[in-house]
């Protein structure tokens, strides 16, 4: 029992230095953390195909301010929504293959990605409605498709049909007859689980668009990588084997 009404202390750690990380940083450290978390965004690490998409509309983009005779850059980092809508505007009459409104939304979306990847910041919220509102508009004045395409399911009768071409009257020539059988299991399994074949087939990318993919990029590192993996690969079913 304590005396005089007084509580017991703790008695103190013998080794206190036990208990504290070595490596701890300041408080100041911290903040200064937080704020440079605040001033940019982190750069979101994509992957190798959505790359080659983004490659494209910087391509386009670069394209446009050459046209224009500005810097790419420079133009990116200023852009607001007016901008942005007169680039859109000069794709739909550069390229008669835009057909549908949802080809413009997956290049409005491309174009977020590039430039919170090159200016480390998000558009602005208000000024991304603005550009959707644009492109509904632009949408009905150019004509342009506003349904979305149907997507068959396939069913059992369907894939026993595509089985049964397979295996009986397929003549096809594989560059080794072990990947007929592969190719049956890769059928199966995306029919069991609604898998792309992109997933469980290898597409070889390329380089020189992943190292382009957004403005003002240092060259990426793993571009060589990707080529020296590419040479050594085993023999094995690719996406450009299948025909469907």
């Amino acid at each position: 029992m304590p005396r005089n009404g007084q509580e017991r202390r703790q008695p103190a750690s013998r080794f206190p230095h036990r208990n504290r990380n070595r490596n701890a940083k300041s408080a100041d450290y911290y903040k200064q953390l937080a704020k440079a978390a605040k001033a940019t965004a982190p750069r979101a690490v994509n992957a190798e195909t959505t790359k080659q998409n983004m490659s494209n509309i910087t391509k386009r983009w670069s394209e446009y301010c050459k046209f224009l005779k500005v810097n790419p850059q420079v133009y990116l980092e200023g852009a607001r929504s007016e901008e942005v809508m007169v680039f859109f505007r000069w794709l739909l009459d550069e390229r008669s293959t835009i057909k549908k409104r949802s080809t413009l939304n997956e290049y409005k979306r491309m174009w977020m990605m590039i430039y919170r990847k090159s200016t480390g910041r998000d558009f602005p919220r208000q000024e991304a409605e603005h550009l959707q509102n644009y492109i509904m508009q632009l949408s009905i004045n150019k004509n342009l498709d506003i349904l979305d395409k149907e997507k068959l399911v396939l069913n059992a009768d369907d894939m026993y049909l595509i089985l049964h071409h397979h295996w009986v009257r397929d003549q096809s020539i594989f560059p080794h007859e072990r990947q007929r059988l592969q190719l049956a299991l890769m059928l199966l399994v995306q029919a069991y689980t609604a898998t792309r074949p992109r997933v469980i087939s290898y597409r070889p990318t390329n380089p020189s668009l992943i190292s382009a993919h957004y403005i003002g990029q240092d060259p990426d590192s793993d571009s060589e990588l990707e080529s020296g993996v590419q040479k050594h690969l085993p023999k094995c079913i690719r996406q450009s084997h299948i025909e469907m």
